[in-house]
């Protein structure tokens, strides 16, 4: 690997874990302060219960939510980067191995988290937060198979989300920052009207509707789901995902905005 890019996939990395950790820090104390708030309108701190909080807490998803965000932010870094003699080509291979990097460590943290601290308090693990392993989870005969194939698929899941926001986040990018809230609210319209038109088409054709959806989750004619077509699904998302970003980051600008 050319060092330049060593260089900038770390300066970015570093910089992700910084705004991780600030936005993580705001929402611990959001989460701790509201309960305590809420209380003391009440006056009944009895329902303060630190260990079920713990418990109940998702972790990871919280960690992975708060990197797709992250992974958003793209113009202040491409101007700094760009203006000192760094590539969009270079910018976008380091962007993409960063976000790579932060998305394994924080999936990792949730696993941890769900071993140690869950698990501690009352036994909970990661395969009961598992969406995967409740669908999936016993297709294979061996258990260990079922769990290596849990955790992938949980870390594909997590890339293929970040790597979507990282793409939305680079479209966002080529507009100044007056047209980006417009650009929202008109997406957010027609997102609306396609899922409405959606609707109304699965409930006109429920059989070919129930035929898509049987083909993407993978289900089979023996009553079982089969986690083959969940992962190429996954596996095109992120391909799709990648491409989309290379393609908007060629045309990203310097602006006066």
């Amino acid at each position: 690997m050319p060092a330049q890019r060593r260089i900038v996939i770390v300066y970015l990395f570093q910089k992700m874990l910084q705004r991780l950790s600030y936005a993580f820090l705001w929402l611990v104390l959001a989460l701790l302060l509201l309960p305590i708030f809420g209380s003391m309108l009440s006056g009944n701190f009895s329902q303060l219960n630190l260990s079920r909080e713990l418990r109940n807490s998702s972790l990871g998803f919280t960690l992975l939510l708060l990197a797709a965000v992250i992974a958003m932010y793209h113009y202040d870094d491409f101007k700094l980067l760009i203006q000192n003699g760094i590539s969009r080509r270079t910018y976008w291979q380091a962007k993409i191995i960063a976000l790579t990097w932060l998305t394994l460590l924080t999936q990792l943290v949730g696993y941890l988290y769900r071993f140690l601290i869950c698990g501690a308090l009352n036994g909970h693990n990661w395969k009961q937060a598992s969406l995967y392993m409740s669908v999936y989870g016993s297709y294979f005969k061996s258990p260990l198979m079922n769990q290596l194939l849990g955790i992938l698929f949980g870390l594909l899941f997590a890339l293929t989300l970040v790597f979507f926001f990282n793409f939305v986040g680079g479209i966002l990018s080529l507009f100044p920052r007056k047209q980006k809230y417009l650009i929202l609210i008109a997406v957010t319209a027609i997102g609306i009207v396609f899922l409405l038109l959606l609707f109304n088409w699965t409930r006109m054709h429920s059989t070919q509707a129930t035929a898509i959806v049987n083909f993407i989750f993978g289900y089979e004619k023996r009553d079982s789901l089969n986690p083959t077509m969940p992962f190429i699904d996954l596996i095109i998302a992120n391909i799709v995902g990648l491409a989309g970003s290379w393609g908007v980051s060629r045309y990203f600008q310097l602006r006066n905005d």
